[in-house]
Formats: C-alpha cells, structure tokens, sequence
C-alpha cells in the first residue's frame, strides 16, 4: 500500500509526520548544546589519557594504557577524517549523547506521544547527560547503549520482531566495549532479568485462571522467528571490529578483558574523590525534571505492573552501584539520568491525559500561571538574599522575609485550592507547575555547567579538573619557541614524565619533545617543564623557573554558612579553589637573554 493524499496523488514522504518533525528538531536541540564550544574546557586527565592513546594508533603504534575501545576506535576514525584536537577527542560521546536524547521515539507507545517528546526534551537538556556528553571518555557511550538496550527490548515486547533482537544485539556488543562499569550495568540487568522471568512464571498461571488479557502475559514471538545464531554473528562481529580497531589494534581484546579488574579498581577509594553521597546531591542540585518525575513514574509503573517499571530498578540497581563506588563521577550519574528521564516522561503523559480529560482550562491554566508568577518572584527573591550573604549586604534579612512570606503566600493558594476546587484539580495544577519548573531549572543549571562554569571546580561534576595554568604553560612555551625558532612548536622540550598524560596530549606536535623519568645534569634542552617537587632541578645548564598551578580542587565541605545560598544558585563561595598541582617551566638563561627584545 502507498500513502496517497487529498487529490489521489502518492504522498512524497509518509514517514515524515509532524512528530518525527518535532524529534528531528530535538535531535538538532540536543546536537547544538553537545557540539558547541567542544574545547571550551581544558582536557582533564582521563580525557587526555585516552585521546592520546588514539592519537597514537593513528600513527601506527600501539597504544599502551588501559582505555575504552569502543572509544579508541572511534577517536581514530575521526582523527583520520578531521584531525585531532580536544573537540574531535570529544565529538564521539558528544554523537552519542545526541542519539540517546531521541531513543523515547521507540517507546511511543508506552510512554505516551506526548511523554515520549517531554522525555526527549529532558534527556536532550539534561545537565548531567550534556556534561557526560561533552567528556571524552566513554560513560556516555556506555549509557546510551544501555539505554538502547532496555528500550529495543521493551519494543521487543510489544512487537516481537526480530530486528529488535538483532540491534540489541550489535548494541549491546557496543555497550561492553564502552567503560568498565559495564559490569555494573550487566549485574544490574541481569539481576531484573531473573526477578521477571520468577514473576513471570509465578503469574503466567493465575492470569490464565483470570482470564486476563494477552497483555499481561508475556508476548514473546516463536523461537523459530528468531535466528538465534545470526545474533550470536552479529554480537561477536561487532565485540571483535570494535575491540580491535577493525583489526588495526589486537591488543584492545586484551584491554576489554581487563575490564573486570578495571571495574573492581573502580570500586576503591580515591584521594580526593568525591563523597558517597554526590550522587543523590547531584541529582538534586541539577537533575529535579529527572528525580522527582522519574521517582513518580517509577512508583506508578510498578502499582501499575506496567513493564516499564524496568526502568525504575534499573535506575535504582544502578544508583547502588554509584553509591559504593570509590571513584563515582559524572558518568555514574549519567547511567541513573538515562532511565529516569524516560519515567519522567511516562509521568507528563498522565498529566497530560488528566488534563485533557477532567481539566478546565480557563480557571485551572489561569491557577498555574499565578503560581508560576509567584514562584518567579520566590526565585528572584532566594537570588537576592543569597546575593546579599555572599556580600554581606545588611538587606539580607529583608530579602529573606519577602521569600517566606512568597512561599506562604503559595501554601494558601494551594490550601484554597484543595478547599474549593478538590483534590483532582489541586493535583492537576501542582503537577503542571511542578514540570515547568523543573524544566526550567535544569536548562538553566545545563547551561551553568556546561558553559558559564565550564572549568570552574565548585561545579559539583567537576570539583577537581585542570586549571587554566595549563593553557598559560603552553602558551608561554609556544611564544618563546616562535621567538626563538621562528615557529610555536619548534624549540626542544624535556618533560618529566610524573607529569601526567596532559603534556604528552598537548605537545604531541612538537616537533622535539623528550620525555625523562628524572631530571639530571644530561638535560640541556632550552625548555624544560617540572613537577613541582623538582623546585631545585639539577641540570646542564642555567635556568630560570615560573610555577603554574595545573590542577585545582574544591568542595562543598569547606563552604562557610553565609556561603551556602550562593554556591547552590551561583556555585560562588569566598572560599576559592584549591590548588593540588602544580608544573614549573625552567627556560635556560642564556636563550632568555638572547630572546628579550
């Protein structure tokens, strides 16, 4: 059959509906703010970790450290099409995040049309998915994919076709090349597998003896439908190209081997690591839309025993998981956003079909806009007092009474509403304040973290990251080369090693760089970068010396108390960054003096 219109003619693009036009522009929505100012931020060091280890394989060497190989993979590729940079280091995680904002189109049916586009908007705008996003290492590839899984699977459910099975099967090959905590997330899905196959059996019986409709039962198509060993084919295809590199690097089957030792390290403590409980902060500080709607359609999925209600144990089983790990971060998080967001939506849909239903528009969309212009006060009113804390302005008291009286002002319209109007229209209205709201202070935290703060460690993702004494570093090496040799990367450079992976990143096109595991009397180079424990290096020649701090830390413990208004709504604090690194650039004297002017 083919789509025909008004006049008999054959439609030119059937498939081009008005809601494939809206998630194409949140696809557009969610590319803009991953894509732009990919190298705002400076590379922090498992970034730099990983892209160089790429960058070396696409000079034909074999990378040597621990990496995601799905990632090292796609680096490559990329480095050979576009060339390598901290934003084509970034642009892989950054696609990924992108297609996971759209993947609620495959579950229209059970989130709701209109839930599954408010799910795509919040997954698109989310702060932690874009910071993930936005971070070239590979939780964000990890994320996507198992999100991908979960949702191909319950489309599986609905319509038992093969095909479903069969990109499950390459995604999930994709996902267990991604990041170590992979294993977090197989535990966790394999632990929800064996609860519903016990469900299952245990009411498969009793929906029969009911009479239950076939929805309540599981929907499975006939094994002889699907082929198994073409999934089998396409899984261990998949694992091997992408482990290898498409055979260019057999040593990443053995790096994916070692992710189970990977996870367990994950899993240790770290110094200066962030505390147990960032996870649940963090999801309160810049993920409400995600928390409080998720939390709520997760509890209404499992009353219903709707099968999305995978979702919420998945949420929950990988937030356990973040919880005891040592070196929980961003990434961690992000896995917990991914389902959230999708129950989130599930939530607006019943809100929606509640108003559609029951609402009148006139009186109950006039409630929500009067809420909504009080809360826009509360909200100017809590900026201006922590404003007034953070400068000890003596109107602070004044501010702080013009909120509580806003804040009781909405306890009483919201008493008079459950007065006149009843429970259903109270939560109606609530409800609908509550989304917008929610919506709203997360792009605003989103943009926040990802643009305004982008470098800043009172951001509680970043709360260690590389300070902007790196960029100076380099800058001042590569001025002095063009001085000296007439081109920015021209002069020889000694590195010491101890340094990290940030330099060997940085100075990879150099054309003279050596890198030494201590500094002795053999080093003559015209340039040499230090640790700054080397404050007094012993070498060939004389040299002058200026430290930059490369690396700062902060947290949320050493807030003082008229500080804690302003870092929750600005991340300001009069307690500044710490700083925990430091490299010292020596320049050998004589070149100084023949260089100056």
């Amino acid at each position: 059959m083919t789509d025909q219109g008004a006049n008999g003619k054959k439609a030119w693009a059937p498939w081009l509906t008005g809601e494939v036009a809206l998630y194409g522009l949140i696809l557009a929505l969610a590319l803009v703010v991953r894509l732009s100012g990919l190298e705002m931020r400076i590379m922090d060091v498992p970034e730099a970790e990983q892209a160089w280890q790429s960058w070396l394989l696409v000079q034909g060497k074999a990378p040597p450290g621990q990496y995601s190989p799905l990632l090292l993979t796609g680096q490559a590729l990329i480095f050979l099409l576009f060339g390598a940079g901290d934003g084509t280091a970034r642009l892989l995680p950054a696609l990924a995040g992108s297609a996971l904002a759209v993947l609620p189109f495959l579950l229209r049916r059970r989130l709701g049309r209109v839930g599954s586009l408010v799910a795509a908007v919040g997954l698109a705008l989310s702060p932690t998915l874009v910071y993930a996003s936005r971070y070239g290492d590979g939780a964000m590839l990890l994320a996507a994919s198992a999100l991908a899984v979960v949702a191909l699977w319950l489309a599986y459910q609905e319509s038992g076709r093969p095909r479903y099975l069969y990109a499950i099967a390459v995604t999930g090959a994709l996902g267990c090349l991604s990041d170590p905590r992979v294993v977090s997330v197989l535990i966790v899905l394999a632990l929800i597998w064996a609860v519903w196959r016990l469900l299952s059996r245990q009411t498969q019986p009793e929906a029969q003896e009911r009479a239950l409709p076939a929805a309540d039962a599981p929907d499975l198509p006939s094994k002889a439908t699907v082929s198994w060993k073409r999934m089998g084919l396409f899984f261990g295809g998949t694992l091997l190209l992408g482990a290898t590199g498409f055979m260019f690097n057999p040593g990443g089957l053995g790096v994916w081997a070692d992710f189970p030792s990977a996870w367990a390290r994950h899993l240790a403590p770290v110094v200066n690591g962030q505390p147990w409980h960032y996870p649940l902060l963090a999801l309160a500080l810049y993920e409400p839309f995600v928390l409080f709607l998720g939390v709520i359609g997760a509890v209404t999925a499992a009353l219903r025993r709707d099968r999305i209600a995978v979702l919420g144990c998945m949420a929950m089983g990988l937030l356990i998981a973040a919880l005891i790990a040592g070196g929980r971060g961003a990434g961690d998080v992000a896995l917990l956003c991914a389902p959230l967001g999708l129950l989130a939506g599930r939530t607006v849909e019943d809100l929606v079909q509640s108003w559609w239903k029951g609402a009148r528009w006139w009186r109950e969309g006039l409630f929500v806009l009067v809420v909504l212009v009080i809360l826009v006060y509360v909200g100017l009113q809590a900026a201006f007092y922590a404003r007034s804390l953070y400068l000890n302005m003596p109107q602070a008291a004044q501010f702080l009474w013009f909120w509580l009286l806003a804040l009781a002002l909405l306890v009483v319209l919201f008493g008079f509403s459950l007065s006149w109007f009843g429970w259903d229209v109270t939560w109606r209205t609530g409800a609908a304040v509550l989304v917008v709201a929610c919506l709203l202070v997360s792009f605003a935290a989103m943009a926040g973290l990802n643009f305004r703060h982008a470098n800043d460690v009172r951001e509680l993702h970043v709360m260690s990251a590389p300070d902007i004494g790196v960029r100076d570093l380099l800058r001042v090496m590569a001025d002095l080369s063009y001085r000296q040799r007439g081109y920015p990367t021209s002069i020889a450079v000694t590195v010491e090693a101890k340094l990290g992976s940030l330099f060997p990143w940085y100075l990879r096109n150099w054309e003279q760089v050596t890198f030494v595991e201590e500094l002795t009397p053999e080093v003559t180079t015209p340039v040499v970068v230090s640790s700054v424990e080397q404050a007094n290096p012993t070498l060939g020649d004389r040299y002058m010396g200026q430290d930059f701090v490369t690396r700062t830390w902060w947290q949320p413990t050493q807030l003082a108390a008229n500080d804690r208004w302003s870092w929750w709504l600005y991340r300001n604090s009069v307690q500044k960054p710490v700083p925990i690194q430091k490299a010292i650039l020596w320049i050998k004297a004589q070149d100084q003096v023949a260089g100056t002017p």
